[in-house]
């Protein structure tokens, strides 16, 4: 477990090993939140968007066969729904 003192002007020190273990370096931005009364931060990817690629890849769900069928599930009610409005007339 590592420590680190909070200065008077709300300054503190990332311990190296951390820093290494986390790529952070100089000029990095990190983002914070408080978790349960825990303190969390994460650094911000220098390129959001090259981090994020493949990010879903294995979300259930979101496969391109389940969308797939998921719209053709719609496009069937969508189909009922105008023939049944067809049929009123």
């Amino acid at each position: 477990m590592e420590r680190s003192r909070v200065s008077s002007k709300g300054q503190t020190v990332i311990p190296k090993t951390m820093r290494d273990a986390l790529g952070i370096k100089e000029g990095c931005e990190l983002v914070w939140r408080i978790d349960n009364r825990r303190l969390v931060a994460y650094p911000v990817p220098e390129d959001v968007v090259q981090a994020s690629i493949g990010i879903l890849k294995d979300f259930p769900g979101l496969g391109t066969e389940v969308l797939l069928k998921d719209r053709e599930e719609d496009l069937a009610l969508d189909e009922v729904k105008v023939k049944r409005l067809l049929e009123r007339e």
